[in-house]
């Protein structure tokens, strides 16, 4: 993904930055397996234009001092693509620029011990005296805010959508398992609450399903408020998904709480999605006022 989005801004800058390692082909090569990137955006402030905390900065130009905490895939991956200051000009000094592992100055911290999502990596990436050439900015210089902003609302789909196949997989699992326990001489599934919470879980994701699938149409469409209904689609998707997995390490009672099965790995993945790519609160706070500027 976050190739992608660098990808669909690389003209208008050198055109040729991510090619060696992309490929041509708008990075399929990443798909075999030989290339795979990393995105920094630090979001340590609730308005990205204005100065952004810890983020890596380009003074004196083409040399980055700083840090970027939280980076999936950090120590591992080939290609940083990073959001840099490069000048003290709110968005607009902020530029988009492609780090190789092996430059010298980018270093990576200890893996972070995490409660869940324990299989991507999780790191700090450090630049110390880190020199960048001019010709690994992609687009212009100032580009960068812009294309981290084209970015987070397929973002925040994708997350959704994560929340949506882990909640899917334990809803049908707590079907399975609800149909094949049985108290008081009869499968759980002839309660009737537990058939009240089967049929909210399911109620609870179609309709976040349906509010995705239209988020994502309107974000294809480019639609004028897309970013609105992004918004919307990730805080509800998460909200549900957590919930439903939650419902789901209920119905299989003490054992949903134990590694022997699934469901506490995804009670535990999934707590995080309304974290990533904008937190839930966040999400309200940008529906509330492009409501209110209506």
């Amino acid at each position: 993904m976050q190739t992608a989005r660098v990808w669909r801004f690389r003209k208008g800058g050198n055109s040729n930055v991510l090619a060696p390692n992309l490929g041509a082909a708008a990075g399929f090569v990443i798909l075999a397996g030989s290339t795979v990137t990393s995105s920094g955006l630090t979001v340590l402030t609730g308005d990205l234009g204005v100065s952004p905390g810890s983020a890596v900065t380009g003074f004196p130009p083409g040399i980055l001092n700083g840090t970027k905490q939280f980076i999936s895939g950090a120590g591992y991956n080939d290609i940083y693509v990073c959001m840099v200051r490069t000048s003290d000009d709110r968005a607009k000094g902020i530029s988009c620029l492609v780090v190789e592992k092996d430059t010298p100055g980018l270093s990576f911290g200890a893996p972070e011990k995490k409660l869940g999502w324990n299989a991507s990596p999780t790191a700090q990436v450090v630049f110390e005296d880190c020199r960048v050439p001019v010709a690994n900015r992609v687009g212009a210089e100032g580009d960068g805010f812009r294309f981290a902003m084209a970015g987070l609302d397929g973002g925040r789909l994708n997350i959704g959508a994560c929340s949506l196949g882990g909640a899917q997989r334990c809803l049908d699992e707590a079907v399975a398992y609800t149909k094949d326990r049985k108290q008081f001489g009869q499968p759980i599934a002839d309660f009737q609450n537990t058939q009240f919470m089967l049929a909210d879980m399911a109620t609870d994701l179609e309709a976040a399903r349906a509010l995705l699938y239209l988020a994502a149409c309107k974000v294809s469409a480019g639609a004028p408020d897309k970013s609105r209904f992004s918004a919307m689609a990730k805080r509800l998707a998460t909200d549900s998904g957590s919930r439903i997995v939650n419902d789901a390490l209920q119905l299989f009672g003490g054992y949903g709480y134990l590694r022997d099965y699934p469901i506490e790995r995804f009670w535990r993945d999934l707590r995080v999605h309304s974290i990533l790519e904008g937190t839930n609160q966040v999400m309200r706070m940008i529906v509330g006022r492009d409501l209110l500027r209506q």
